[in-house]
């Protein structure tokens, strides 16, 4: 019984933390209200994201790597390019702060990057290892 609430429990988790990192990329792209319905509208995506994890248990684990990884990649991609994105998600998780960020054709292309790695991420985790097996 334990080991299975800490498999749910981190199942949760993993789609909780894809869905905060899909919220960083929604709130980079399109300008969210402030104060307390940005932090609403966050908690509803992140819980959102983690139910749907223990709802589709392996389909959303590929999926949530995907996001998590593609996340990463192109935050440490912006260190060296530095079109803000990693400055304006580090400002909001330390201070709750607004994004300001510099919209370039960079910006944008690295978007399209996380997307693209996000979708083939995905596809080659199921093609792996296909799922229902």
């Amino acid at each position: 019984a334990l080991g299975l609430f800490l498999y749910k429990a981190g199942l949760f988790l993993l789609g909780a933390a894809a869905g905060f990192v899909v919220f960083l990329f929604i709130q980079a792209l399109i300008a969210l209200p402030s104060g307390i319905a940005r932090i609403i509208i966050q908690v509803v995506v992140i819980v959102i994201a983690g139910v749907l994890a223990i709802k589709f248990e392996h389909k959303m684990m590929g999926v949530a790597t995907s996001i998590i990884g593609a996340g990463a990649t192109v935050m440490g991609i912006d260190v060296f390019a530095d079109q803000g994105i990693w400055t304006n998600v580090n400002e909001v998780l330390r201070t709750g702060g607004e994004f300001g960020v510099n919209r370039g054709p960079v910006f944008f292309i690295l978007v399209a990057v996380f997307f693209i790695l996000t979708v083939l991420g995905i596809v080659v985790q199921w093609k792996v290892k296909p799922t229902g097996k």
